[in-house]
């Protein structure tokens, strides 16, 4: 080893100190060399150079042919670890781990399982009776002994010792320099000491330094011949060890350790459940339930005034221009009745149709199909489901469907999948009602655009109407009561019986142009009473009625007659002229596995029975979301300041500790990893927690406090917090943590090894 032009220049607030000031030294590749001066002569200075643990201003440090302080600074790491073994005055023991641990760390840092070395030398230093010891049990004497076997241990080419034996009787001290001296044969032992004594009785070379500079040397080595490549071996930590650092660091700050675990507890599930709020997503929701509960489909119309309102067409050229690839279809409503059936029938059954209530728009994609598409007016096809029903109530699954006087082909069956409710708990609300829902679909007979509403095609299917299923609205003239559920059909003599009860001057049965009929029941709670004849007369009021696509339709009064439901009757005529305007008129339809369901649902308006819990949960978390996100921030900010002071806690008493480590030859990366261990834990721990209170536990508690309101309830089951973001918080936890840790040690890691142990 040889020192070329070394100079260590410390500069203070208010002076400079040159600790070595251009030195030049050679030493032997064996021999005991005491380095002696009195102090503030730069002896330990010296010493840290030597050893790797400080850097110098100027100059550098040879080790065979290699220059120390010009190399990457991963070599640096591998001369402390493999080729010097350091004995500090201070001891620099690691009070975590007992005298025996103490002792062996060098070997494992070699990566070495033979420990017999440990055992050898704490004979030879005499210190059997502490080895599982505490370091922080034992007297000082005993501590500087510990010292000198961790620095004998692993066999070092140099062993460089500062004031090896100050903490020693004389009697030890001569063991110590004893031993030393055996081991100078093969290796060069440097030692620091003002015991002139000791160094002229074991000493081979005696240098002393004064103010820096060499003042002389007994045994000066005019050149270092020595050019082999030395062997630097990095630190092997295996992770077995990083948990043993991890456990004691756990246990000796335990009330700490305790503060941490619990705030890493509490604060991801307090943010979850508030970031759940936060970033509360009706569609993610609404498409959970739908998928729990087999509801294949959303039905969309567009909202007016707080009304489902059916689209028009331009409405549906908007929607489909909007949402580019998504299958949007439109269903329209109908009424086809196959066999006339009622509750009481004993061949009844609730779960299938004897009406077809629907027309689908086939669209490519949107269907899977066994057979043809539909693609002339001749033709439709059918779902599975009425297939189903067609079977069940008329014995067999015709080929051909007469519908309003015309045959249609039945070329395909389209597959929903509705065997999933046949056996079904439809006593379960949410059951029921996703079935209904998807009866828009699964009630449906299926056809191409142009065959279902082409006004210029005698054939198309709306021109060969003899009836519509529209449902009307409202309001009595004394009452601010809106009557729904009324029905329009039209008026044949031949087909329909009508008992009349009073009829209009113009006569009966000549009814055309606007003149319409209303039910006796109609017109009782319209507020006319029995006064039949007044509420005809020429004087009688238009009545002016709502279908749901809100478009208004004014009819005369012509006529009451008897009927057990409300009923409007038209002549064929006005019909037809009433039909062709309507068409176009009608609902959307997307699968809940459409590729633009989030973005439809959010922002369209969704008709399906369950989604009116969904939305009433969204509307209500919609109001708060400012005041949530402000919360969210401040225990972010509460966080951030936690971890500072925490951090700064740890540190203020570990820095002797990572010093010490980092003197070993361990890296920066190696050194923090017990510390980021210990915070895995504590956030694996929190997330685990977090993820099942947040995700099912507090839906849980929600659903539990809200039992006795049936709305609040059923509203309740519709909370819903992404695992995304309890996942997106806990992260954005363990960043903040983990972040302010390596922002701590970074501030010192960046001196040297000397500079943070002395730093306390």
């Amino acid at each position: 080893m040889r020192i070329n032009n070394l100079s260590k220049i410390y500069r203070g607030k208010y002076d400079t100190v040159k600790a070595l000031n251009d030195m030049t030294l050679n030493f032997d590749e064996k021999g005991l060399v005491f380095i002696v001066g009195v102090s503030g002569s730069g002896k330990s200075t010296l010493m840290n150079m030597l050893s790797g643990i400080d850097k110098p201003s100027n100059g550098d440090v040879i080790v065979g042919g290699k220059s120390l302080y010009d190399q990457e600074s991963g070599e640096m790491f591998g001369y402390r670890n493999s080729y010097v073994g350091l004995i500090f005055q201070d001891y620099n023991l690691i009070d975590d781990l007992d005298v025996y641990d103490n002792i062996k760390l060098p070997l494992e840092l070699l990566g070495k399982t033979d420990f017999s070395k440990v055992d050898e030398v704490i004979k030879a230093i005499d210190i059997e009776d502490i080895i599982h010891h505490k370091v922080t049990e034992i007297s000082s004497g005993q501590m500087q002994r510990v010292a000198i076997a961790r620095a004998l241990v692993k066999d070092a080419n140099i062993i460089l010792a500062d004031e090896p034996t100050g903490n020693l009787d004389s009697t030890n001290g001569d063991i110590v320099l004893n031993l030393l001296k055996e081991v100078s044969k093969e290796k060069l032992v440097v030692v620091i000491t003002h015991d002139d004594y000791a160094a002229h009785k074991f000493g081979d070379r005696i240098i002393e330094i004064e103010d820096g500079k060499i003042l002389s040397d007994s045994k000066p080595l005019a050149q270092d011949n020595d050019n082999s490549e030395p062997v630097f071996m990095q630190p092997i930590v295996t992770f077995k060890n990083q948990v043993r650092f991890t456990k004691s660091f756990i246990k000796r700050y335990i009330a700490r350790s305790l503060t941490i675990f619990i705030t890493l507890l509490l604060i991801p599930i307090i943010g979850a459940i508030l970031a759940g709020y936060g970033f509360f997503n009706v569609a993610k929701t609404y498409q959970s339930h739908q998928k729990k509960y087999n509801s294949d489909y959303v039905i969309l119309a567009m909202d007016k005034r707080g009304l489902n309102v059916y689209y028009d067409a331009d409405s549906y050229t908007d929607i489909f221009n909007e949402y580019p690839g998504s299958k949007l279809i439109q269903i329209f409503n109908t009424s086809i009745v196959f066999k006339d059936i009622n509750e009481e029938d004993p061949d009844y059954d609730p779960f299938y149709t004897n009406e077809i209530k629907h027309v689908a728009i086939y669209q490519d994609g949107f269907f899977k199909i066994d057979g043809m598409e539909p693609t002339n007016t001749d033709e439709i096809v059918i779902t599975d489901y009425l297939e189903a029903s067609l079977e069940y109530y008329l014995g067999y699954a015709p080929d051909k469907l007469s519908i309003y006087g015309h045959t249609y082909d039945v070329v395909g069956i389209a597959d929903t999948n509705y065997e999933k409710f046949i056996n079904a708990n439809m006593e379960d609300e949410f059951v029921r009602m996703s079935f209904e829902d998807n009866l828009y679909i699964y009630n449906s007979i299926i056809m191409d655009e142009a065959s279902y509403g082409d006004s210029l095609d005698a054939n198309s299917f709306v021109r060969r109407c003899t009836q519509y299923n529209e449902v009307f609205m409202c309001t009595p003239l004394n009452s601010n009561e809106v009557i729904r559920d009324i029905d329009i059909t039209v008026y044949s003599e031949s087909s329909k019986h009508v008992t009349l009860l009073s009829t209009s001057v113009r006569g009966y049965p000549t009814i055309g142009g606007r003149t319409a009929y209303f039910s006796s029941a109609l017109i009782n709670k319209l507020g006319f009473g029995s006064n039949y004849r007044g509420a005809v007369s020429k004087y009688a009021p238009a009545m002016t009625f709502y279908d749901r696509s809100r478009c208004a339709v004014t009819f005369q009064v012509g006529g009451v007659f008897e009927s057990n439901k409300y009923e409007i009757i038209l002549a064929d005529s006005t019909f037809k002229t009433y039909a062709i305007e309507r068409v176009g008129y009608g609902r959307l339809a997307i699968s809940v596995n459409d590729k633009k369901y989030n973005e439809i649902v959010n922002n369209e308006n969704v008709i399906n029975q369950t989604f009116v819990y969904a939305k009433s949960i969204n509307d209500r978390i919609s109001s708060t979301k400012i005041a949530i996100f402000e919360v969210l921030f401040a225990i972010i900010v509460i966080i951030i300041a936690f971890g500072g002071f925490i951090n700064s806690y740890t540190l203020s008493n570990e820095k002797r500790k990572i010093g010490i480590k980092y003197s070993l030859g361990l890296s920066r990366k190696k050194i923090v990893t017990p510390y980021i261990l210990e915070y895995c834990l504590y956030l694996i721990i929190g997330f685990v927690v977090s993820f099942v209170i947040a995700k099912f536990g507090y839906p849980a508690v929600l659903r539990l406090v809200n039992i006795a309101d049936e709305f609040a309830y059923k509203e309740a089951s519709f909370f819903y917090i992404s695992s995304f973001v309890i996942i997106g918080w806990n992260l954005l936890i363990s960043l903040l943590m983990v972040a302010s840790l390596l922002i701590m040690i970074s501030s010192i890691m960046r001196k040297s090894p000397v500079e943070i142990i002395k730093d306390i």
